[in-house]
């Protein structure tokens, strides 16, 4: 418990730790079932991100957020200023792209870049 709290001073702690372990890897459980729900629900979307800056894990990929909030890595790409133009510009941090999504991880996913043409 935490210190400084009514519940400290008032409260005996009867709850055996092997019961606490108990607890929390369930919680745990729910957790992580809830949030593979939430990522099958993002499959095959296209989802509008703001991007971040470059992914911790490789230098090859960007990181970003999409509306809802879920962390995004996808490829470094560049991608045309037009479509019918062949100039290509760097994706930045700041930057707004559409990735449509495919889950790696149970709490991020993957994605694949498409222009925003």
């Amino acid at each position: 418990m935490r210190k400084k709290t009514h519940a400290y001073h008032r409260l005996q702690d009867d709850v055996p730790a092997p019961v606490k372990q108990r607890r929390l890897e369930e919680l745990i459980s729910v957790f992580r079932e809830e949030a593979a729900k939430v990522n099958m629900a993002l499959i095959g979307s296209t989802q509008l991100v703001l991007v971040e800056g470059e992914s911790k894990r490789s230098s090859e990929e960007l990181c970003g957020r999409n509306e809802i909030n879920v962390k995004v890595i996808f490829p470094k790409t560049d991608l045309p200023v037009q479509p019918e133009k062949p100039q290509m510009v760097p994706i930045t941090p700041g930057d707004y792209v559409l990735v449509k999504g495919c889950p790696v991880l149970l709490l991020e996913y993957h994605t694949v870049l498409q222009s925003l043409a």
